[in-house]
């Protein structure tokens, strides 16, 4: 039993020595291999000298240097530094560490001050050490910080701890030593962290590790901690805890120094000077602990070294001048492992060493300056001797023997004194025949055979005098087939076979059966397949293929100069005995069809110029090309690209440079030298990276660069959507995938939702360009591909509104919509009614033409009949002078002539319409003119008693004016204005030189200019009192046949003949009016004889007499004949017992013929208008009114309105007489109450009818109701409202009948009117007086009570008021015919008889 105890015992031991001294040393074989980029000043780095490195939460990695601040996308470098001017950038350019918090804030620990960096506005807020502030910061030297678990955050400086309170804003200090003048070593804090009981280790800058206690915010005694008092005096660089809780010490030139907190116990390892596995120097100055837990410690002028966890040795990184990708400086200052496994090391003078372990492990090697280096970098071919050795053949540098354990390389070059040595130092071939010869074919020194045995060439070169020596000195290409013929390929001498045995060649030319010529003069590449068939590639003449039977040749790539042109370069047979051809593009031949074809259809198939082809041993082929090189796997499809920053030695590979050694390893030789590697080594690593649009900017200025310093960050975040005004519509996006491992092997895709359809597919173009983007809202998308070229199906991405002009906002168009459609209607409105107007015009002036016409050929019409009659009427007169009739004869001359001149005034209208009237203008007294035209109307304005007056500023007496147009003019308009002015009315004229000054009375006005503008004028100003124009009239005033209202009577072409004769008269007319206050008009002659032309003058000596107006009347009243008093009677005596007619008409003719007709019979009493009619009625009381519609001040429409509404007056009949005669003027006349409506001319034997027919039929209602006493008293009026009166009058009465004091003066008072306008209105209805009509309703009522009910004679009196017997029988004796007592009997009698 303790055999097997000691056994298993001594197993232990060895297993442990195997794990300390074996494992490393298989694992530095592994990483000696380690190869770093380099990020330095050139790629924008701000200083060499790096102090800090971090990666925040979003992936970016931070870089502090001695000048500036750095964040790295991986592609571009962002600096920050401090720009005294702005008080939000850096406060210092030094930075000496950089950490994140909990809340994803940056914080930057510099020379002068801590700073926050705010990645939503791109700033930085400052803490600065302020001795008069309360809660300020320590020191502005801060070197140090941390954050613990509780995430408060803890800043070391160069004067004590300081501790960040996030509530108040303000830190609060710990100074061991606080009044030692900022001497004390113990208070300068390098470097914190924490352990797990709570305790905070402080390194020092020369006091050792100083401990506090987080709970009670204290210094812990040293005593506490005897292990870490061996560290008083030493100066602290750096303190890390590992994943055991382990804390890892690293001192300023005292090694590194592990402290295990729960035993207090020591670890030191320090730098052994024979010891190169020993740490490489004693300063450390940074430690982190990588994903596969091992240690990378960061040494000043030791370079970078590594520490396994299960190993306590370490391997070292330094520079070395002969590697061009090893550590690029003496001291590593800080470290970093990213998100990525990548390993950031911040060096001195060195910019930032990145070693990426993820890399794709290809070895690389190039030519070297040193001894043992490869010879030079264009390697064309490699061969595997007897020995396992390696040869490289380079076009340059001859043969490089490859030992790869040493990794070293041996020559053998050519020496011109030295036949013995290889040909040329071009190597173009290498192979190694069945026998294990190698054979070398060079450029220019012919094919050369090597002895192993002597290690000397023996050299074939071509004779031209020899035609068994080979064709050309540069043999390209080299195969032995399956038989051990050698096929030898050249530039310049085609093809030729080589027999080792005899040393001879033989030119090829022709196929063996003589059928078939081999093809082109340049071989480059030679392969036979596994049916034995020979294919030889040349540059020249296409592929040609030598049948397995020798005999002859079969031509492919040959058929046109694109096949020529681009020559096959690499022939070869998988293990699956498939034929693959490379070209541009990988072809694969088909074997039944005898032809190729492209195998695939990926571009990097397709497209891309294939040198070399390999298969490994699992069935991938390997394909050299003019651009990386290519696995891929025939049956999966798999497909992989690798380029340089896979590791390569650069994208282009050389011809046939592919080789495999016998143990699986792989060579592929380059421009830039070759690599080699395991195909099973090569790992893929199918991982995608995190995406940022990191800028945004416009006319390629940032956003952030904007007033608000907002970043396109901060958008992203809060998902809002940046805003940008439509001549802002030229932006660019940039974008990165923090890919750090790989980063020019990260594609990518865009597309901006709202303007590409598709995703725009860029490679690795960072940046995308919209220009002249409509106003619209956009969303940008961008996503990223894998290094495998999968693609990230998260994408980020961010809104965009471009906001439109005020011209293209939606409620602009809509507005504009409206306008357009609004002015496209109205256009199209105003074009139609311009086109209506214009037709209206054109049939006005057609109507117009065709009245005038009309008129016109009436009037001559007219005039015969007219002249019959007038000449009838004096042949009438002279033989009856003394006629009763002769009244009448005048009335009817008087209105023949009258009649006469209205068709005079029509036939001058038509005269100064056609243009027949003409200007004829002469000088004259203007003031005479007009005061001879006033005397005319003096004899009228003293029978109305009218106020009538001519003023004049001076005496016109050298006036240039037509005396016949001039007083037609004045003679309408006066006529107009006495016609129209009520009595005692004021009419004046005013002749004036100006009006200058002048005020009219009114505001309301028209005017008619004429465009000539004339040197002198006098002006006719004529105001009245009169009944005025209304407001909506004025406008028309001028135009033909227009009526300004019911109340203004006439043709209605007065006015417009007036403006037609000023406008020929080259005046113009102007009125003011206001209705029912007057009118004032002005009219404006030229006066000056320049005024005129020369045929507007009247010539003494013309003997051509013009155009005369016909209309002018001088007088004021119509001729009449004489009449003699003595033969006509024209007053009857007044009789006012007749019934009364009130007869209301405005013309003074057609009041008397109506009166001469009525006053036989009836009392007439007369008004010329409404308003007067109304004081007639109330005042005369008439039995029936007779009212002419058309009148002045009130209408006859409104006067019957007002009759039919008045109390005294609503009883009356009325017969309305008008000239309108249509539905519409019937129906208004009837709703206005009139009980007859009569159109004129009225016939007279109607209308006497008529009055008659009413006065009987009111005449036989009153008998019938005195006499029949079941007559109502409702049945004497017919009107709505004297059938209420009378309800109304009979109630009061019947509800006090039974009272003997009822009187007419208690009804006046129930039914609130007058005594005496009661008396009239039941005078008016019934005839009786007020007292009667009492009675008789209580006589009535009583033989109503004595027909229904049985009762006696004195109940029957008592009941209805009467009070006395023989009153009342006397009163019913009277009314009735009959006593009460004998109307009693014949009721009874009645009875009986029923």
């Amino acid at each position: 039993m303790s055999f097997y105890l000691s056994y298993f015992s001594h197993l232990s031991k060895l297993f442990v020595v195997y794990l300390i001294f074996i494992l490393p040393v298989s694992g530095f074989s592994q990483t000696d291999k380690v190869k770093f980029k380099y990020l330095t000043r050139e790629q924008g780095l701000s200083s060499s000298n790096v102090t800090s490195i971090f990666q925040d939460s979003k992936g970016y990695i931070w870089l502090g240097t001695e000048d500036g601040l750095n964040r790295y996308d991986g592609y571009h470098i962002t600096v920050y530094k401090n720009e005294p001017q702005k008080q939000f950038s850096l406060s210092s350019n030094f930075i000496n560490y950089i950490l994140e918090d909990k809340k994803h804030r940056i914080w930057i620990a510099t020379n002068y001050g801590l700073n926050v960096y705010d990645r939503f506005t791109d700033s930085f807020t400052r803490y600065m050490h302020d001795p008069k502030v309360k809660g300020s910061i320590s020191s502005n030297i801060v070197y140090a910080l941390y954050e613990d678990r509780d995430g408060t955050i803890w800043v070391g400086t160069d004067f004590g701890l300081n501790k960040y309170n996030e509530k108040e804003k303000r830190f609060k200090s710990f100074i061991k030593n606080p009044y030692a003048q900022r001497e004390s070593l113990e208070d300068k804090i390098n470097t914190i962290n924490e352990d797990e009981f709570n305790n905070l280790y402080l390194g020092t800058d020369g006091a050792g590790v100083k401990k506090f206690n987080l709970k009670k915010e204290s210094f812990i005694k040293q005593s506490s901690s005897p292990s870490l008092a061996e560290l008083d005096g030493y100066r602290i660089i750096t303190i890390k805890k590992d994943d055991k809780k382990q804390i890892w010490i690293g001192t300023n030139g005292k090694g590194l120094y592990i402290l295990n907190p729960y035993t207090n116990s020591l670890k030191h390892f320090q730098n052994e000077p024979y010891n190169n596995k020993s740490l490489s120097n004693n300063v450390v100055k940074s430690i982190i602990f990588d994903k596969q837990k091992n240690i990378w410690v960061g040494t000043e002028n030791g370079g970078l070294n590594l520490k396994f966890q299960n190993a306590d040795q370490f391997l070292r990184y330094e520079n070395d001048q002969r590697k061009p990708m090893s550590f690029s400086s003496k001291t590593a200052s800080c470290l970093l492992e990213d998100s990525q496994g990548n390993i950031w090391v911040g060096t001195h003078h060195g910019g930032v060493n990145i070693y990426s372990p993820k890399t794709t492990n290809f070895v690389n090697y190039s030519k070297g300056v040193w001894k043992g280096a490869l010879s030079y970098n264009d390697v064309r071919a490699f061969i595997e001797t007897n020995k396992g050795e390696i040869w490289v053949g380079s076009d340059g540098g001859g043969i490089n023997v490859f030992n790869e354990k040493a990794g070293i390389f041996n020559q053998k070059r050519y020496s011109s004194t030295d036949i013995n040595s290889i040909g040329s130092d071009a190597i173009l071939d290498l192979m190694k025949d069945r026998n294990g010869v190698i054979w070398v074919g060079t450029w220019g020194g012919g094919l050369n055979r090597y002895n192993e045995s002597t290690q000397n060439f023996t050299r074939f070169l071509h004779d031209s005098n020899d035609n068994t020596t080979i064709s050309s000195n540069y043999p390209y290409i080299i195969c032995e087939d399956k038989s051990g013929i050698f096929w030898v390929g050249t530039f310049y001498g085609g093809l030729n076979t080589f027999d080792p045995k005899t040393n001879k060649f033989k030119r090829i030319i022709n196929s063996p059966d003589g059928l078939t010529k081999f093809t082109g003069i340049h071989v480059e590449s030679i392969h036979q397949d596994s049916e034995n068939n020979v294919w030889f590639g040349t540059l020249d003449g296409g592929l040609n293929c030598l049948t397995n039977n020798k005999k002859t040749f079969v031509h492919y790539f040959n058929s046109s100069q694109k096949d020529l042109t681009d020559a096959v370069r690499a022939i070869y047979t998988d293990s699956k005995k498939r034929l693959w051809i490379g070209k541009t593009g990988l072809y694969l031949f088909n074997k039944d069809k005898k032809e190729f074809a492209l195998y695939s259809k990926n571009p990097y198939l397709v497209k891309e110029q294939i040198q070399s082809i390999i298969e490994d041993t699992k069935g991938n082929l390997w394909l050299g090309t003019t651009n990386g090189i290519i696995e891929f796997n025939p049956e999966t499809k798999y497909l992989k690209r690798y380029t340089g920053v896979d590791g390569l030695q650069g994208l282009e590979f050389c011809q046939n440079s592919a080789f495999m050694s016998s143990k699986g390893q792989l060579f592929f030789g380059g421009f830039q030298g070759f690599n080699t590697f395991y195909p099973d080594s090569i790992k893929v690593y199918n991982y995608s990276y995190p995406i940022y649009i990191t800028d945004l900017s416009v006319f390629n200025k940032s956003i952030s660069s904007g007033k608000d310093k907002i970043t396109i960050a901060k958008y992203i975040e809060d998902n809002r959507s940046v805003v940008l005004n439509y001549n802002q519509s030229v932006i660019s996006f940039d974008y990165a995938a923090l890919n750090y491992v790989t980063p020019k092997k990260t594609n990518y895709a865009y597309k901006l939702k709202g303007f590409d359809k598709d995703w725009n597919y860029v490679g690795d173009q960072r940046k995308a360009n919209y220009t002249n983007l409509d106003p619209g809202k956009y969303t940008f998308y961008v996503k990223s591909s894998t290094p495998e070229g999968l693609w990230n199906t998260d994408s980020t991405s961010v809104n965009i509104i471009i906001t439109p002009p005020f011209y293209l906002t939606w409620w602009f168009k809509i507005i504009g919509f409206i306008l357009v459609s609004a002015s496209i209607f109205a256009m199209l409105y105003l074009k139609r009614r311009q086109e209506l107007r214009i037709i209206h015009e054109e049939n006005k002036e057609k109507l117009h033409q065709l009245q005038v016409q009309f008129f016109t050929n009436i009037s001559h019409e007219f005039r015969t009949p007219l002249t019959l009659i007038m000449g009838t009427l004096e042949q009438i007169f002279k033989m009856k002078e003394n006629s009763l009739f002769l009244r009448h004869y005048n009335t009817i001359n008087r209105n023949a002539n009258r009649l006469l001149n209205l068709i005079s005034e029509l036939m001058d209208f038509r005269k100064a319409e056609s243009g027949a009237l003409k200007l004829k203008v002469m000088p004259g007294n203007f003031s005479s003119f007009i005061r001879e035209i006033i005397e005319d109307f003096k004899a009228q304005a003293i029978l109305h008693h009218f106020d009538f007056k001519l003023s004049q500023e001076r005496e016109f007496s050298n006036t240039w004016f037509d005396r016949q147009i001039l007083e037609k003019i004045i003679l309408n308009i006066l006529n107009n204005a006495f016609k129209y002015t009520p009595d005692k009315g004021k009419i004046n004229i005013q002749l004036t030189s100006t009006i200058k000054g002048f005020n009219p009375q009114f505001e309301e006005n028209v005017k008619m200019e004429h465009p000539f503008h004339g040197k002198e004028y006098v002006y006719v100003i004529i105001s009245d009192t009169g009944i005025g124009i209304p407001k909506n009239s004025l406008q028309h005033l001028f135009q033909p046949y227009f009526r300004v209202s019911d109340v203004h009577v006439g043709t209605g072409i007065g006015l417009a003949f007036v403006k037609s004769l000023i406008s020929l008269h080259k005046g113009s007319i102007h009125v003011y009016s206001e209705l029912n206050k007057g009118t004032q008009i002005i009219i404006a002659i030229p006066s000056n004889e320049k005024d005129y032309q020369k045929d507007e003058l009247w010539l003494y000596k013309n003997d051509v007499i013009g155009v005369q107006i016909e209309s002018i009347q001088f007088k004021s009243d119509l001729q009449q004949f004489p009449i003699n008093a003595q033969s006509f009677n024209s007053a009857k005596a007044e009789n006012k017992t007749r019934p009364c007619i009130l007869i209301v008409d405005d013309n003074d003719e057609l009041r008397t013929f109506f009166r001469e007709i009525l006053e036989k019979e009836y009392y007439i009493i007369e008004a010329k208008d409404g308003q007067e009619g109304i004081e007639r009625a109330r005042e005369g009381s008439p039995t029936l009114i007779i009212s002419d519609v058309m009148m002045p001040i009130m209408d006859g429409i409104d006067f019957c309105r007002f009759i039919k509404d008045d109390f005294e007056t609503s009883h009356i009949p009325f017969i309305l007489l008008t000239a309108k005669d249509a539905l519409e003027s019937r129906l208004q006349g009837v709703k206005s109450g009139a009980d007859y409506y009569f159109s004129k001319p009225v016939s007279i034997d109607l209308l006497l009818q008529t009055i008659k027919n009413q006065f009987n039929q009111q005449q036989k209602i009153k008998e019938r109701y005195l006499k029949d006493y079941q007559v109502e008293v409702r049945d004497l009026v017919h009107s709505t409202k004297d059938k209420d009166f009378m309800d109304k009058l009979l109630k009061i009465i019947e509800d006090k009948l039974e009272e003997p004091e009822l009187n007419i003066e208690y009804v006046s008072r129930e039914i609130g009117v007058s005594k005496s306008k009661l008396y009239k209105k039941i005078k008016d209805i019934t005839g009786q007086s007020s007292n009667e009509f009492i009675r008789t309703i209580r006589l009535k009522k009583s033989m109503e009570i004595m027909t229904n009910e049985d009762v006696s004679v004195t109940e029957v009196m008592y009941r209805v008021g009467i009070s006395s017997h023989s009153y009342f029988t006397t009163a019913f004796k009277k009314e009735f015919g009959m006593t009460p007592s004998k109307f009693q009997q014949q009721l009874e009698g009645k009875i009986k008889l029923n």
